[in-house]
């Protein structure tokens, strides 16, 4: 069976010199070309994300916004 994995890290606050939490991942996939993910930084009247889309989906596949990861 083919299983897929994804790896992720976690920071805690009290260990950073900035403070904030430090959150990574990356996405079990291999380099493509043209590049399958692109980034994006989008604001609105009450919301800002920044992180990766995929052409054609609404919404972000890994990112950010002021509260969560």
């Amino acid at each position: 069976m083919d299983m897929c994995h994804s790896n992720n890290w976690v920071v805690a606050q009290k260990r950073t010199i900035t403070q904030p939490a430090l959150i990574a991942h990356d996405l079990p996939l291999g380099l493509a070309i043209p590049n399958f993910f692109y980034d994006a930084h989008v604001k609105a009247l009450e919301m800002e994300i920044v992180g990766s889309m995929v052409p054609r989906l609404p919404f972000l596949v890994s990112g950010h916004n002021t509260k969560i990861a």
